[in-house]
C-alpha cells in the first residue's frame, strides 16, 4: 500500500492508481470564426486517491507526494534518489507527451495514441463510446 500527501493541506491518502485528465477547448477565432476556430488541448497525469472512508477522488500528480510504501518510509528506502541530486535536464517529465498542444504552436509535441472501444474497435473521442453507449 502506498500512503500520499496532499502538499497543500498535508492530509494523507492511499494511492489507489494512475490515469490522465483530458480537455479540450475550441473558441471560435478573431478572423474565421467557427471554420478555423482556436482549438487548444491538455492532458494532466492524475493520480487515484481515496480517504479513510472510502471515497475515491482524482488529483493531479504535482500536488502528491509519496510518504510510505507497504509501511515503510521513502526516506528509509534504500537507494532510491532524490530529483534534487540529479540534474534538471535529467530528471523525468511529469508531463506526458502531447501534454499541452495548441494548434497553432510552431513546434508541435508528439500525440497520445488514440483510444479505441473495446466492444466496437471505434476511436474515442471521450471516455464513453457514443455508438456502443447508445445500445
Amino acid at each position: 500500500m502506498i500512503i500520499v500527501k496532499h502538499k497543500n493541506t498535508q492530509l494523507s491518502f492511499v494511492l489507489l492508481g494512475t490515469g490522465y485528465g483530458h480537455a479540450q477547448t475550441s473558441m471560435p477565432s478573431a478572423v474565421f470564426g467557427h471554420v478555423y476556430p482556436d482549438e487548444t488541448e491538455e492532458t494532466h497525469v492524475m493520480l487515484c486517491i481515496c480517504d479513510g472512508h472510502g471515497e475515491i477522488a482524482w488529483c493531479p500528480s504535482e500536488e502528491l507526494e509519496v510518504v510510505s510504501v507497504d509501511g515503510v518510509d521513502i526516506q528509509a528506502l534504500p537507494n532510491i534518489n532524490t530529483f534534487s541530486q540529479q540534474k534538471k535536464s535529467d530528471r523525468p517529465s511529469s508531463k506526458p507527451k502531447g501534454s499541452i498542444k495548441q494548434k497553432d504552436d510552431i513546434a508541435e509535441e508528439e500525440e497520445p495514441t488514440e483510444m479505441r472501444c473495446a466492444r466496437c474497435d471505434r476511436v474515442l473521442s471521450g471516455p464513453i463510446c457514443k455508438h456502443c453507449d447508445k445500445d
